[in-house]
């Protein structure tokens, strides 16, 4: 069951989504179509950089942040090869990040 704090951790991300990312995506792609054995950790570090920089003041320390989107993206590395191959939308996907990343918020870092 998602709790209050983390449901509105989870909105107050997604008031921070990045606009759709479809350069980024078409890049991705490109890897993934050429080296799909690379292209997982491809799109985690680019997903990463991309997060951090809406989201990292929202969840905390910058190691924090680092820390909990690392862990929603590897929990979330389905989804955003689904995103990337375009079977998902990129709201669907940056929603799904935006719950997994508040449920690993340490409490405190979520209480702002």
């Amino acid at each position: 069951m998602v709790s209050v704090v983390e449901r509105e951790l989870r909105d107050r991300l997604l008031g921070h989504l990045p606009v759709d990312p479809v350069i980024l995506r078409a890049r991705l792609h490109a890897i993934a179509a050429s080296d799909p054995e690379a292209a997982p950790v491809a799109i985690a570090e680019a997903l990463s950089e991309e997060l951090a920089e809406a989201w990292g003041g929202e969840l905390g320390s910058e190691q924090s942040s680092q820390r909990v989107i690392g862990s929603a993206l590897a929990a979330g590395a389905r989804e955003t090869w689904l995103w990337v191959m375009g079977e998902r939308t990129w709201r669907h996907t940056a929603e799904g990040l935006a719950g997994r990343a508040a449920r690993r918020v340490e409490p405190a870092a979520s209480s702002g």
